[in-house]
């Protein structure tokens, strides 16, 4: 949908980038507790 408003359209965008940096930071986490994870059951492995 498109908004010819100015402000209506900018707000759109904000909200876009809040979306965006809200998704960046969940994928950011979630790949560390992964990271982590794997390095903890691999230093598990080689260990024992």
């Amino acid at each position: 949908m498109i908004q010819f408003d100015g402000n209506c359209s900018f707000f759109a965008t904000v909200n876009d980038s809040w979306e965006f940096v809200c998704c960046t930071q969940a994928a950011a986490r979630t790949f560390t507790l992964v990271f982590t994870y794997f390095c903890i059951d691999s230093e598990h492995c080689f260990f024992s």
